[in-house]
């Protein structure tokens, strides 16, 4: 795998279950991948159904057998068609010849069409008619037995195409010599890659499998046969990816959910982290606190009145005591450890941790104290270069410098008013500021701007940009990343506007 320069997979059943959208999980896989390699999806179907399949994820796309091919303009966050043939049917022969197998394997009662052609030229033969019931159709041919059977058959009987067992009770036909093997050795030597710079990802490669001609091919190929296994099928691949997680921009504005997804779930609970991850969203934001017995739990306030059921402070309670309250919904208070375990299989989402400890008279060592387990504890996971430490307390913030020097990234605010007894100025040694005001005029964009250029500090908003107008005024500022409750409207905005990819 050292030489391989493009990693080109199906969809259905490879990434995905059929036709169903790219979970946040193997977006962020193949966001991942594609900071070293090359993507291209290599599908049956057409290239703007698998695009909006994909949610719009930035790659390139051969349709139909190739086609059609489109490439991903990086620029617009469009995609390009740079082919898109179509071939002539003799749809009348097509027809007689369906017929003829119909009647000869008793195929003779179907729902809706007997045959669909499709706009390019290629056929689906659908055994059970174009309009059956979905539960008809997956209950028809689950192993693909029948049609293997007749594979033969159906191959010397359209021996002009392609043939290919499709979907789940279908023949899908592509005129020949179109099959995945020859559009993808097409697009290698439009693209200049030699065969052995390739790995090809399918599910699909038994007999009359629509990826069968690439896996018994000279191109690299790794078989997956569960789509839900498809991050531990390109471990290897990944591992040879240095991942910078910190890509966000004007133009690919991140979005962090707000203590998890909180306008839906209890927040700061598994319930909300999971709820947002399932989204897609790019970091997750978390307060820390210590319990009497010194583990570090995720909860915003000092007491437990708000969120459970319980009251008192925190700090009063030990773990077990803790994690019997109800947080909502039945969940419990979650410790670092928890998310942790959570995240760590996402290979580019970062983390948010907001010390919350602060060191006030007579808690100064313990507060840097619960500083030193959390690093402690990122470190462990390998997540040191996928954090933010963020504190409303100058201290705080003065602390992780001075102790660790520029290692890890210093979350902070502006204006400087929302930092707590600094004794210093602490922007020279910030990564970001959360930039409040915006929205209630109290800080202008263009004092915004010049902040964040003065200090060469990236300007990140807060949960007020949770609609199309504060989202607009977050992005007229500059903001690469919102922090948000509501990661759901969000994301969908952002997206609409072509600033998330």
């Amino acid at each position: 795998m050292k030489d391989i320069k493009l990693i080109a997979m199906d969809l259905d059943g490879t990434l995905t279950q059929h036709k169903t959208p790219l979970s946040a999980l193997q977006r962020q896989v193949l966001t991942a991948l594609s900071q070293k390699y090359k993507l291209l999806m290599v599908g049956a179907g057409q290239v703007m159904r698998i695009f909006n399949q994909l949610e719009q994820f930035p790659i390139d796309i051969i349709g139909n057998y190739g086609l059609q091919c489109g490439t991903y303009n990086h620029r617009t966050g469009e995609m390009e068609m740079i082919r898109d043939e179509v071939l002539p049917c003799d749809r009348e022969s097509v027809s007689a010849r369906i017929a003829m197998l119909r009647e000869k394997y008793g195929f003779t009662e179907f729902a809706g069409e007997s045959v669909e052609f499709h706009p390019s030229g290629c056929v689906t033969f659908p055994i059970l008619g174009t309009k059956a019931k979905q539960e008809d159709k997956l209950a028809f041919d689950p192993d693909r037995s029948k049609r293997r059977k007749i594979y033969d058959d159906v191959v010397n009987t359209f021996s002009d195409y392609c043939v290919f067992v499709g979907g789940s009770s279908s023949f899908d036909m592509a005129p020949k010599p179109r099959d995945k093997y020859y559009a993808l050795d097409v697009y290698c030597k439009e693209h200049g890659y030699k065969h052995s710079e390739v790995v090809y990802i399918g599910d699909d490669y038994g007999l009359g499998g629509n990826d069968e001609s690439v896996y018994k091919s000279d191109f690299n190929y790794l078989t997956i046969d569960n789509y839900l296994d498809f991050p531990k099928v390109v471990a290897e691949l990944l591992a040879e990816v240095d991942v910078d997680y910190w890509t966000q921009s004007p133009k690919n504005v991140f979005v962090a959910a707000h203590r998890g997804w909180r306008s839906k779930y209890p927040e700061n609970t598994m319930e909300a982290f999971r709820a947002a991850l399932d989204l897609g969203v790019d970091q997750i934001e978390t307060d820390v606190r210590v319990t009497r017995d010194g583990k570090l739990v995720l909860i915003h306030d000092a007491t437990v009145d708000r969120t459970t059921n319980g009251t008192g402070n925190v700090e009063d309670y030990t773990l077990e005591e803790l994690q019997k309250l109800d947080a909502g919904n039945g969940t419990k208070i979650p410790t670092l450890i928890d998310l942790m375990e959570l995240v760590k299989d996402y290979p580019t989402l970062t983390l948010d941790l907001e010390l919350k400890e602060y060191p006030t008279e007579g808690r100064v060592e313990l507060s840097h104290k619960v500083c030193d387990e959390i690093i402690k504890i990122v470190e462990e996971y390998g997540f040191g270069d996928r954090v933010v430490i963020n504190s409303f307390h100058g201290d705080l913030l003065e602390y992780v410098v001075d102790t660790y020097g520029p290692k890890y990234r210093l979350h902070t605010f502006y204006p400087p008013r929302y930092v707590r007894q600094p004794t210093r100025d602490i922007y020279p040694d910030a990564y970001c500021a959360c930039v409040f005001g915006i929205t209630k005029g109290e800080v202008s964009i263009e004092e915004a701007k010049e902040f964040g250029k003065k200090y060469d500090v990236r300007l990140w908003a807060g949960s007020y940009a949770k609609d199309e107008e504060s989202i607009d005024l977050a992005v007229a500022m500059g903001a690469e990343l919102i922090t948000c409750d509501n990661p759901d409207e969000v994301l969908a905005i952002l997206r609409k506007k072509g600033l998330h990819r």
